[in-house]
């Protein structure tokens, strides 16, 4: 692990962009400990190392992520890990977040991603699989709604997870509407319901009305003729 940071670190440096290693956390008994050792033993800076699927009640991540994001490291949550959703070591992200703000998390380095389009396995309760699906593309927006609305944090707070604090965690110009970032907004009905009814990617519409323009990749891009 500290030879392919220190790849990454490299290359970063050689290309003058930011790159950040994410590590999929996983169900080992070790839970982060290799990660803490990797921080004190080369030296990096928390900051660009990042577990993901952290939100794993069995073991218990959720403890050393608190720690991480009091040195500085940021931690990723997956939405897709609930028992609904097929992951039976998994927590739903709103109470995972509840949680780790009440233990004193850093909120600003908290991120969250989906996971979406990944095939998932269904088991029952005796752990035999009962069926399989492709996992959806919303549950991000899912839990930024049931944050808010379950008064686990505030609206702006449980938006920053998936937007301000993604790109400061990546390096990206993305994740503010401000002058010289990338124009990506979602226009959504409201907080209760979160339903969306327009997408702009870098300005372009491409949700409107809560339909999509370009609906499958297997369609011409609708902003072609334009820029080719």
């Amino acid at each position: 692990m500290a030879e392919i940071t220190a790849e990454v670190r490299y290359g970063a440096d050689i290309a003058n962009k930011h790159a950040v290693t994410h590590v999929h956390v996983g169900r080992q008994k070790t839970r982060m400990d290799r990660i803490f050792e990797l921080i004190d033993n080369t030296g990096l800076d928390p900051a660009v190392v990042i577990p993901t699927h952290i939100n794993r009640r069995n073991p218990d991540v959720m403890e050393q992520s608190v720690e991480y994001t009091k040195m500085g490291g940021i931690v990723d949550l997956s939405s897709l890990m609930r028992k609904e959703e097929g992951t039976m070591t998994g927590l739903k992200p709103e109470y995972a977040v509840k949680r780790m703000l009440d233990e004193g998390a850093v909120l600003e380095n908290m991120t969250m991603s989906s996971d979406g389009n990944v095939p998932q396995i269904l088991k029952g309760e005796n752990g035999k699989r009962v069926g399989r699906y492709i996992a959806p593309l919303d549950l991000n927006r899912r839990e930024v709604r049931d944050m808010a609305n379950n008064g686990v944090c505030s609206f702006t707070d449980a938006l920053k997870i998936m937007t301000s604090n993604v790109g400061n965690a990546l390096g990206v110009q993305k994740g503010r509407i401000v002058e010289g970032y990338d124009a990506d907004i979602v226009i959504a009905d409201g907080v209760e319901n979160m339903r969306v009814e327009k997408v702009y990617a870098k300005g372009k519409l491409l949700v409107d009305g809560g339909e999509a323009l370009w609906k499958t990749h297997f369609q011409k891009d609708p902003y072609y003729d334009l820029y080719h």
